[in-house]
């Protein structure tokens, strides 16, 4: 009489099957990691955001302005300019003794700067009008987060508010004249109150 043998091995439908199990999951585990990170970056920044925003408001209650001081340099737009620090990041700015500009850089610490209109990650920027009567922060978020955006966008903050869309930046508002559909985003440029984006805005604090 034959006896099964016991030590047979798996088909070669139960072989692809476990296969595909695995790949499932390690395809799954790398999603959950890679979600996890941009979590951790997003939650950085959100973090920084609120740092730069205290500081500032430190500033100008003990001096009366946001003129920050750190090596400025002119950014034009038309003849809209703006001051930035001279290596366009935060790092060259002196917050103090509120804030350590070293420690605020954008998580990945990549070497493009943020413009409000970029496509992928970028490194903080932080803008202030010659007369230090506004600023503006710059910073690019990658997942939903509580400023409501739903993934990848650009942001700018100011010492009124935070407006996040794919395209932040001046000179796309500015462009536009805006006043209309987009205006909630764009008014962040509205340095005098004229309820549009131009370059009359200028007057509001180049005087």
């Amino acid at each position: 009489m034959k006896s099964k043998n016991s030590n047979a091995g798996f088909s070669l439908i139960e072989t692809l099957f476990v296969i595909s199990i695995i790949g499932f999951l390690a395809t799954l585990g790398a999603v959950v990691l890679k979600n996890a990170r941009i979590k951790s970056r997003d939650t950085k920044i959100l973090g920084d955001i609120n740092q730069v925003r205290k500081a500032m408001e430190l500033i100008i209650s003990e001096s009366g302005t946001y003129a920050v001081e750190g090596g400025m340099e002119e950014i034009c737009f038309g003849e809209t300019c703006f001051e930035v620090p001279s290596d366009g990041t935060l790092s060259n700015c002196d917050f103090s003794p509120y804030l350590e500009a070293e420690r605020l850089a954008d998580p990945l610490n990549i070497s493009d700067e943020c413009t409000g209109d970029n496509a992928n990650n970028c490194n903080y920027t932080f803008w202030r009008l010659p007369t230090g009567s506004h600023y503006l922060f710059f910073v690019h978020l990658e997942g939903s987060t509580a400023l409501g955006n739903s993934g990848l966008t650009n942001c700018a903050i100011s010492e009124t508010m935070i407006t996040c869309d794919n395209n932040i930046s001046f000179s796309y508002c500015n462009a536009s004249g805006l006043g209309g559909p987009n205006w909630d985003t764009c008014r962040i440029f509205d340095f005098n109150g004229s309820g549009i984006v131009s370059n009359a805005d200028k007057g509001a604090y180049d005087q």
